[in-house]
């Protein structure tokens, strides 16, 4: 159980919604348990962490890693974080600032919000367009259109837009122009995104 999507065995009445959901044929991956009852795994190596089967399983049987864990530990530790929030952490905080204000007492530095990345994503779109003459482009905002891309339609590549996404830009622009010292933790609803942030290029 090493990859970021997993099933919780125990859990799993191999109903099939996660197969049904999915955008990727081999990720989920059938067998028999050591109780000889059916059972759906994830494929790690053909998963995209879309997150799909964890909404579509009613059982909860689906569940994701996340860091949050070593957020809070390094804060105890006194380690310097700050905090980019994506604009979808409105949606599922409904008391976003109250969240924001228990953080900062925890000792969370700044605060920023990923749409100032949008802000830097759109106007190097626009910049890339002009400079490389492109009619049309695939935006990377989300991971799993990139992970899809990658692993099963490589073809896709050159359609991709030169440009990080607005998380990526935000951060770049944290580090390059504010430069902003100490680790930066991002809050977000979204899965995938742990990919991006943990891919080398």
């Amino acid at each position: 159980m090493s990859g970021r999507i997993f099933t919780i065995e125990e859990k799993c009445k191999a109903c099939n919604k996660c197969i049904a959901v999915c955008p990727v044929d081999a990720a989920n991956q059938v067998y028999r348990a050591y109780d000889r009852e059916r059972k759906v795994a994830v494929g790690e190596r053909y998963c995209i962490s879309c997150g799909a089967c964890i909404k579509a399983c009613d059982h909860g049987a689906r569940d994701y890693r996340d860091d949050t864990e070593r957020f809070f530990e390094d804060l105890a530790a006194g380690e310097k974080i700050h905090l980019v929030a994506a604009p979808a952490a409105q949606v599922n905080f409904p008391q976003l600032f109250r969240l924001f204000g228990w953080l900062k007492s925890l000792g969370v530095g700044n605060i920023y919000d990923v749409s100032l990345g949008a802000d830097i994503a759109t106007w190097a779109y626009l910049q890339a367009k002009k400079a490389l003459h492109l009619d049309s482009m695939i935006a990377q905002p989300c991971p799993s259109i990139v992970n899809y891309c990658e692993r099963y339609l490589p073809e896709l590549l050159p359609s991709l837009a030169p440009i990080q996404s607005p998380l990526i830009c935000l951060a770049i622009y944290l580090r390059q122009v504010e430069h902003l010292e100490g680790k930066i933790a991002f809050l977000s609803p979204c899965i995938a995104k742990a990919d991006e942030i943990e891919d080398p290029q």
